[in-house]
């Protein structure tokens, strides 16, 4: 929605002695549906109520839409219509591969590891950064990788100067080392998806990435063959 950020200053200026009935909170299809602005007026109108009485939807809120004005930014959910449809089969793609858990805790100049359930954090020297089209300060940034299926996944997530985080995403083959394009990385929040891209020239980039739990499944012939829990916090 264009005016969703002054819809939202006029909520938070409002006080309200209602409470949330609890199991009310509303449903991530409904978040989209309302960001992307296809609810009629009463519905519309039942959201926006409903944010204005509950901390923990309207901060929901704010994430979705944040990361989806980024994604619109960098112009990646204009995509041609074969390409959403070809998305649209791989999400239901069969997601029965191991969970891999990662947990980044940011601080000023540095990033503590809180959890690596598979091994896959890699010191990452500034020649390194460099090549992977990052910055060669590195006291913000992480380097993850690992190999699934012959395809290696290298993960470099740098935490930007407004707070959010760039996520890139380079794929290959794990013995030539050649990019490997036909790679779809998706990108979800619980379960709803937020972006879902085919590996250009072994690369995919995503920007503006709030403080929250996401899930990167790494798709090939229409089949997961991996998937990555990522937490990212910062230090209060």
């Amino acid at each position: 929605m264009d005016d969703y950020e002054s819809i939202l200053k006029g909520i938070i200026k409002k006080k309200s002695d209602e409470k949330v009935t609890e199991g009310s909170c509303l449903s991530e299809e409904i978040f989209g549906a309302y960001l992307d602005n296809l609810l009629d007026g009463a519905e519309k109108e039942r959201v926006e109520d409903h944010l204005y009485q509950c901390d923990a939807c309207r901060k929901q809120s704010i994430i979705f839409h944040r990361i989806k004005q980024g994604i619109e930014k960098e112009e990646l959910m204009r995509s041609p219509k074969g390409l959403t449809d070809r998305a649209r089969q791989l999400v239901k793609a069969k997601t029965s591969k191991p969970l891999f858990e990662v947990v980044l805790e940011f601080a000023k100049d540095t990033v503590r590891i809180l959890k690596d359930t598979g091994a896959m954090f890699t010191p990452l020297l500034a020649e390194p950064a460099a090549r992977y089209g990052t910055s060669a300060d590195t006291k913000n940034t992480v380097h993850l990788s690992n190999t699934f299926d012959e395809i290696r996944v290298d993960l470099i997530i740098e935490k930007t100067e407004d707070g959010a985080c760039e996520i890139n995403i380079k794929t290959s083959d794990s013995t030539s080392g050649t990019p490997e394009s036909d790679v779809r990385i998706n990108l979800l929040l619980g379960k709803r998806e937020l972006a879902s891209f085919v590996a250009s020239y072994g690369q995919v980039s995503f920007k503006n990435i709030q403080n929250g739990i996401y899930e990167l499944h790494i798709v090939k012939s229409k089949e997961v063959i991996g998937r990555i829990s990522l937490e990212l916090e910062s230090v209060k």
